[in-house]
């Protein structure tokens, strides 16, 4: 996000929806990773003794 705006500094924004909805894909990216993260730790905690 940071590179995004730092590349378009200086310049009107064309499509605040598009970074609007870049920023909320990257954070439901990275909850979905925690799950996933979560479920692992518990699946080996399962099969391995």
């Amino acid at each position: 996000m940071q590179k995004y705006l730092k590349d378009r500094k200086g310049r009107l924004m064309d499509d605040p929806g598009h970074y609007c909805k870049m920023a909320t894909a990257i954070a439901e990216t990275m909850m979905l990773q925690k799950q996933v993260d979560v479920g692992f730790e518990r699946l080996e905690e399962s099969v391995l003794p």
